[in-house]
């Protein structure tokens, strides 16, 4: 019997069912493109796998930047974890139970998708006239099945580029050299250095007493010296820096790699049990990982090389299509055996963009990259590497392919031509680019007047927790309302035995991270007596941008401290002056202050400003904690457009995931009503919402207005809403005055109502 090899045709072909090829291929698949998901695993989620059992980070940065987590696809996964979780989200090492099954879920119940597991990429087949890939063969090791998968576009989010490879795409390995990419902290040279791998472990207690036999092949850590500068006082998990295999090929000594770090990590266990007193006389190993977590290997070059200097100086990319905030996270590259620290962190000055010119070859002309094989420097791979930026570039470049295939064009194409339409796609679909702003022209809502039942506010922080001395320079945003700042006025501690004069200065920002600026637009000067605790004011008298961004800046003196609280207030953010990088910092939390006149940033028009986060502002409605439920958001439409979908875009606190269940800052039960020129039909009713985006279909309808009512939430007392979108996606039906059936969520209601106006009392 003659083997044969099986010919699948698809749009898209995604090779890696990692987090980003995840994202990827269900982008890809959602908007139309026939898709193939290849992954040589019999699981899904790459590091993230029960297989490897490494956390999902991002540009939060463990909540260095406030309001930063990952939107899009990826949220929708982790919101879905929490809910379905009775356990908190688990730390490195620790088992994630429906986690792998969630992802499989997630993929196979898009209809354009198909997924193909324990299958190995083995080779790019090349067309040799365009130098483009014109398929992939492949070999499913469960079914002995060879595959040859043809498609007009391929995504490489495998980690180490076996397709981009295989395809002769050009791709650099270890550290770049400072001559070339002006980076302060690469070597002077270019070398063979990468980051290392790492492997997991989880233990349990037994209830009485464990003891443990090591191997003799696993190495001997008798002291804490012999592991210095590892912490390992939580010890139900594995460490992350049980690291190895930098200086090696991480591709090629991958095996030699896994074996050294399975000495370690038994030696590791060895030392905890057997030597020094670390309370672990029940603790019993209950899973040893045996697939190692990758950081690096190859990265493959695109048209632009996203460096360490794109990440410090944040530049405006014309194509930015993702972003990244985790610091440049930079470890030795012998891992354990070096003695030094296991990482150095440094952080970046707030949110940077990824440029799509990053995310594709500039040799393979329909090859997209996503992932850590992406084009970048060393330095900004050690950022850019983490999962949940892996994300945003997958579902980056899975919309981009399915524009691509619209468009009949190639990536770098797509860069130049069309890539305002991919940006206006991806917010759409609820994933955030720094800059980038609603200017889709379907959404008839945009311009349109707003009133709302109420409002919070105003913004203040007045609460504190504890003082921070003000032993560098430290700075306060916020948003204001008002055409001028009259004052602001600060809590103050001293310690001084005498009196201590402190200067505050006044500047505008043009983003709620953007503290650049030089000049500034006010300073004040106040005299603090010898052991005073309280507020300070710093008149200014300045005139202000209703809706603008400024901060406020307190000169070092270490005998002051400034009132904080560890809470992240939309709309706010401090940061902390860094002398030595001569830059600032955002920190978490708020410092206290208050303004004169006061801010009132939290009105109902925040959900057509375009942005779904805190950015220019708060861009969030939040109703008046003090009214109750239900709380109304009506946005007049007096041409009357026929609609026929409504997205909402909730708050699910992007400072914080919720450890498990739904997030109580989101709206739970809602409905959606259109006014049709004589009354309110509702044509949703939604109720256990507990997704951030929620995209809503009905029969079209001509609209005068449109009105959500929310009716409750899964725990705040108050409505917090950041967007409202509407469209006609559906254009072969007709449009009907009589409301509507059908869609998701949808009941058809008439409510007697000539005004499109409500009442204040209206619910």
């Amino acid at each position: 019997m003659e083997d044969t090899v099986l010919e699948e045709n698809f749009d898209v072909v995604v090779i890696g069912g990692g987090i980003a090829g995840v994202c990827a291929a269900i982008a890809a698949a959602r908007h139309g493109c026939g898709v193939a998901l290849i992954q040589d695993r019999p699981v899904l989620g790459g590091n993230s796998s029960n297989e490897v059992r490494v956390t999902i980070e991002g540009a939060s940065a463990g909540g260095r930047n406030p309001f930063a987590r990952e939107t899009g696809i990826i949220e929708e996964l982790l919101l879905e974890d929490r809910f379905r979780s009775s356990l908190p989200r688990p730390v490195n090492g620790e088992p994630r139970p429906n986690w792998d099954t969630l992802l499989s879920e997630w993929v196979t119940r898009e209809e354009n998708l198909a997924l193909f597991l324990n299958t190995r990429a083995l080779e790019a087949i090349m067309d040799e006239r365009s130098g483009s890939i014109h398929a992939v063969r492949a070999y499913q090791m469960t079914t002995e099945k060879e595959y040859l998968f043809h498609a007009p576009y391929f995504i490489d989010a495998s980690g180490d580029g076996t397709i981009a490879f295989s395809a002769g795409a050009s791709f650099r390995y270890g550290r770049d050299g400072r001559q070339e990419t002006n980076e302060q902290l690469a070597p002077l040279r270019a070398d063979r250095e990468v980051l290392g791998s790492t492997l997991m472990f989880s233990a349990r207690d037994a209830g009485r007493p464990v003891k443990f036999v090591p191997p003799f092949w696993a190495y001997d850590y008798p002291t804490d010296d012999s592991i210095p500068y590892r912490q390992h006082d939580h010890i139900t998990a594995g460490y992350w820096w049980i690291e190895w295999g930098g200086n090696l090929d991480t591709i090629a000594d991958s095996e030699q790699i896994r074996d050294e770090l399975l000495r370690m990590l038994y030696g590791v266990w060895d030392h905890i049990k057997n030597h020094g007193d670390h309370h672990a006389e029940t603790l019993e190993l209950d899973w040893v990982g045996s697939v190692v977590g990758k950081r690096e290997s190859r990265r493959f070059l695109g048209d632009h090389i996203l460096s360490m200097n794109d990440i410090d100086q944040r530049p405006a990319f014309p194509d930015v299509v993702a972003y990244g905030g985790w610091p440049v996270d930079i470890h030795p590259a012998t891992g354990l055996k070096a003695r030094e620290q296991p990482a150095l962190q440094i952080a970046s000055p707030g949110l940077y963009g990824i440029p799509l010119r990053s995310l594709y070859s500039r040799e393979v002309p329909n090859l997209f990259l996503a992932g850590r094989n992406i084009s970048a420097t060393h330095l900004a791979l050690a950022s850019a590497r983490v999962m949940g930026t892996c994300a945003v570039e997958g579902q980056a470049v899975g919309t981009a392919a399915a524009l691509c295939l619209e468009h009949d064009c190639l990536p770098r194409e797509l860069a130049s031509e069309h890539v305002q339409e991919l940006q206006q796609l991806l917010l759409k679909d609820d994933c955030y680019i720094p800059g980038v702003s609603n200017q889709d022209e379907g959404d008839v809502l945009r311009g349109n007047p707003v009133t709302e039942s109420s409002h919070f506010g105003p913004l203040e922080m007045v609460r504190t927790d504890k003082a921070i001395p003000l032993d560098e320079r430290r700075a306060q945003m916020f948003t204001v309302s008002e055409p001028f700042i009259e004052r602001v006025s600060v809590w103050l501690e001293s310690e001084a035995s005498e009196e201590v004069t402190v200067k505050a200065t006044l500047y505008k920002a043009r983003h709620l991270t953007d503290f650049s600026a030089k000049e500034a637009i006010a300073a004040a000067i106040a005299t603090i007596p010898p052991g005073r605790k309280g507020w300070v004011g710093f008149p200014f008298r300045a005139p202000a941008e209703p809706g603008g961004v400024y901060w406020l800046a307190l000169d070092d003196r270490p005998k002051l401290a400034w009132g904080s609280v560890e809470q992240n207030l939309p709309g706010t953010l401090r940061a902390e002056y860094m002398s030595f990088r001569r830059l600032w910092l955002p920190k978490p939390g708020c410092h206290t202050f208050r303004l004169t006149p006061q801010s009132y940033p939290f009105r109902g028009s925040n959900v057509l400003s375009g942005c779904t986060r805190p950015e220019k502002g708060p861009n969030l409605w939040i109703s008046d904690p003090q009214r109750h439920l239900p709380q109304t958001l009506e946005i007049g439409l007096f041409d009357g457009p026929i609609i026929d979908t409504v997205y909402l875009t909730f708050d699910t606190n992007l400072d914080k995931l919720v450890a498990f269940g739904p997030a109580p800052e989101c709206v739970r039960d809602y409905r959606i009503q259109v006014f049709d020129g004589t009354s309110w039909v509702t044509v949703v009713e939604e109720h256990g919402n507990y997704q951030r985006h929620r995209r809503h279909q009905f029969d079209p309808v001509r609209a005068k207005a449109l009105r959500l009512v929310v009716l409750a939430t899964n725990g705040v007392p108050n409505a917090r809403v950041y967007e409202m979108r509407a469209y006609r996606e559906r254009a072969e039906a007709e449009p009907t005055s009589e409301g509507a059936s059908g869609g998701e969520g949808a009941q058809a209601a008439a409510e007697p109502e000539a005004s499109p106006r409500p009442p204040d009392d209206v619910v």
